[in-house]
């Protein structure tokens, strides 16, 4: 018998959250079968903030040929994104049981969090450890001996890099524990990391306190000795470090358990854009030249980012990509929401909404003799704006008579913009908190297409006629297509002039 229709197959994802942007990416999912194998439509894509609550309907709709995407209005830091990616084919769509959590983990700049514990992580809440003594091993094989819970100032929250732009040349390492409001003494603080130069090499930065708790910071690399008495080197062994000196004087740790060390890029391999520190990880060490020393299952300082703890659970993935301290503008800044304002008379404003993903929202109000159009774009944080320019489409003229910056709101006049295209509003030079670049928001003008179905047609006009003589409100102030705050005959007669047009 043949194979009976079938829905495409899942797709799966990744993601990717870098500052105020979440990088989305999926496989190609099996395009299903219909007697041949059929061909995927679209894909599309579905977001929430609390696991299983994607909206209803989807950010954004791609091409059955589009495997990525990026939101740039994923711009809370307190909120986790989740997302689902469902493949359509002209059999039906693919289950939605592919979510992702997308958390925040900062930026470039101010600090990219490469690995963070679980909060049910035995770091986290400070589990007993178990001890293994360090030499021959004895025989019969001792059983491993409980160990107390691991003090606060040794449980590793998150570890972080950064290039900040305040430290020309130079890496930022963050490593977060629970708390620091007391130093112990004899104690070893570090990050650790794969050198870029030397697969045999793997460099350190760290603080240390003395026996009287006295702290300092330094920088080295490191290297495993094998366990007496086994002489060959590649097995089991003790990490050894290899002091070099001290990082930059900047360097410094808080109370509340964050340790800073900033290092410049010449003393660690000079690493470029594009480089990766592969295998970042952090260690903590309590008396290391005091018996009984336990033994870590990594003789590279690979396979083991937190010290004594399976860290199988915990994310995200712990590299990090070097981009240069100047790349703040590269990792640009995304607004929250953009509209298309008009005064509809006495009736006052209303506005169409342009969403910064997905299709481009329509306006379809006309702008008069001369074109005119008001574009207002909101960001999360109060932004500077050096000037702002349009793009017109589908060969249709526009440009910019005016802008005005207010706080975290761009005003931007448009003129002589023609109907029936597809244009962007830019504004360059954008900054705002850490962040730059230059934004782009996409408008569609077709005049008359009061349902916004990118064609004016008899249907326009219908629902144009259906509401002459009510008061212009939020449900109908797009069929006042002369924004004169009254719907009748004259906005009936104006959609009918431009019925037969369309958005290409």
């Amino acid at each position: 018998q043949p194979n009976p229709l079938s829905v495409p197959g899942m797709p799966f994802i990744t993601e990717r959250r870098v500052g105020p942007v979440v990088h989305l990416a999926w496989n190609e999912a099996d395009p299903g079968y219909n007697g041949t194998d059929q061909t995927l439509t679209n894909y599309q894509i579905f977001r929430g903030t609390t696991p299983g609550g994607e909206n209803g309907t989807p950010i954004a709709t791609v091409s059955g040929t589009t495997t990525k995407l990026d939101d740039t209005t994923a711009v809370d830091p307190t909120v986790t994104y989740y997302y689902t990616v469902v493949a359509t084919n002209s059999v039906g769509s693919s289950c939605p049981n592919n979510e992702i959590a997308a958390p925040f983990v900062g930026d470039n700049c101010s600090g990219m969090i490469i690995h963070r514990n679980l909060p049910s992580h035995p770091e986290a809440i400070g589990g007993s450890e178990t001890g293994v003594p360090v030499g021959p091993t004895p025989s019969p094989t001792p059983a491993p001996s409980a160990t107390p819970p691991i003090p606060a100032q040794y449980l590793i929250d998150y570890l972080a890099v950064a290039e900040p732009p305040s430290h020309p040349g130079k890496l930022l390492f963050q490593m977060k524990v629970s708390n620091l409001s007391s130093v112990p003494a004899s104690s070893r603080w570090r990050v650790v990391w794969n050198s870029i130069t030397s697969p045999f090499e793997q460099y350190f930065v760290g603080m240390t306190t003395d026996a009287n708790s006295v702290v300092s910071f330094e920088y080295g690399t490191v290297q495993t000795e094998p366990i007496p008495p086994n002489p060959a080197p590649g097995v089991i062994g003790l990490p050894v470090e290899n002091p070099l000196g001290a990082p930059d004087v900047a360097s410094t740790f808080n109370a509340d358990g964050t340790i800073s060390i900033y290092i410049d890029k010449s003393l660690i391999g000079n690493p470029q854009p594009g480089d990766i520190l592969g295998a970042v990880n952090g260690r903590t060490f309590n008396s290391p030249d005091t018996p009984p020393q336990t033994l870590e299952r990594s003789t590279a300082l690979v396979d083991h980012t937190f010290i004594k703890g399976d860290t199988d659970n915990s994310f995200p993935a712990a590299t990090y990509t070097v981009t240069g301290n100047n790349s703040c503008a590269a990792t640009g800044i995304a607004p929250v929401s953009a509209v298309s304002r008009k005064t509809h008379s006495f009736a006052g404003d209303f506005d169409v909404d342009l969403p910064l993903l997905g299709n481009p929202g329509i306006e379809d109000r006309s702008g008069g003799a001369s074109g005119n159009y008001k574009v207002i774009i909101t960001f999360a944080v109060p932004v500077t704006v050096t000037d702002a320019t349009v793009t017109p489409g589908n060969g249709g003229t526009g440009s910019v008579s005016s802008f005005t910056v207010n706080n975290t709101q761009v005003t931007v006049n448009l003129t002589n913009v023609s109907n029936a295209q597809t244009l962007s509003v830019n504004l360059i030079g954008v900054t705002g908190g850490s962040n730059s670049g230059d934004v782009s928001v996409p408008m569609a003008v077709l005049t008359g297409d009061t349902n916004a179905d990118r064609f004016c047609d008899a249907i326009d006009v219908s629902q144009t006629k259906s509401q002459s003589g009510k008061a212009v409100g939020l449900t109908n102030f797009r069929e006042d297509v002369n924004v004169d705050g009254f719907i009748d005959a004259v906005d009936t007669s104006l959609v009918k002039s431009k019925s037969g047009t369309a958005l290409p």
